[in-house]
């Protein structure tokens, strides 16, 4: 987590990430859709909380960049906030691990018509031999 102490940096370079340009503790322009006033970065015990002077309660960074991805605030569960703070980490760059690409034969960007015609007759088969079971 974003530390108050130690980890400061981190807590740093996920804000960056969002798109704030203020320090921590200092006030700056609400990210959140649709809001127009002041918002601010709270120290908590652990980690920094987002407060924005229309919410009644503040934000964990990861909820920020999911609400921003929805393009407003909702309920987001824990394990949404999981994988939207790892990647926040990402696009923080304090993540060192890099993304798995899938190239499925047939599908997607990277196949040509060419590929799509090779394994045409195996797809076939396949149906087939399923249908027939």
């Amino acid at each position: 987590m974003g530390s108050a102490g130690a980890r400061s940096s981190d807590t740093a370079a996920r804000v960056r990430a969002l798109g704030i340009d203020a320090p921590l503790g200092r006030s700056f322009a609400c990210i959140l859709p649709g809001h127009d006033h002041a918002a601010r970065l709270h120290p908590a015990t652990g980690f920094w909380r987002y407060h924005c002077y229309d919410a009644a309660e503040g934000f964990g960074l990861a909820e920020v960049r999911a609400y921003l991805a929805y393009d407003g605030i909702r309920r987001i569960s824990p394990v949404e906030a999981v994988r939207w703070r790892e990647r926040l980490d990402h696009e923080a760059g304090l993540l060192d691990r890099d993304p798995v690409r899938l190239l499925v034969p047939g599908y997607g960007a990277e196949c040509g018509e060419a590929d799509r015609e090779r394994h045409r007759p195996a797809r076939r088969a396949a149906r087939s031999a399923l249908a027939s079971g």
